[in-house]
């Protein structure tokens, strides 16, 4: 199990974007933000002696914009032919059901949904 807080504001995914020359790229905050959190992430698992996890594993985050942080905790499941750790990727899955959720009108904006719980099992 490894767990670590992420200093400053969360920033979601974005969408690539289309340049003026019709190639496409991902926006530079985003990618600033991404190779920052990778360094954060590799030194927290420095200092908690912690190396790649291999299999499936219970991701836990938050994100607390009044305090300007992100905490993750990342914690292996135990060995279980249910869990699965193949593609698609879980977060994909889940992303495609909150555009229809948007998209049908249930929701407004799927930046609505606060509390997520998922799992993918075969």
């Amino acid at each position: 199990m490894i767990e670590i807080t992420l200093p400053g504001r969360p920033i979601p995914w974005a969408r690539a974007r289309k340049s003026k020359h019709g190639g496409f790229f991902t926006p530079l905050k985003q990618a600033a933000h991404r190779a920052g959190m990778a360094l954060l992430i590799k030194a927290a698992m420095a200092e908690q002696g912690v190396k790649q996890i291999p299999g499936p594993v219970s991701l836990h985050v938050g994100f607390d914009y009044a305090k300007n942080e992100t905490w993750i905790e990342v914690v292996p499941l135990r060995p279980d032919p249910k869990w699965k750790d193949t593609r698609a990727d879980l977060d994909n899955l889940v992303k495609q059901i909150n555009e229809g959720l948007q998209d049908s009108g249930l929701l407004a904006d799927d930046a609505q949904v606060a509390v997520l719980w998922a799992r993918k099992v075969q």
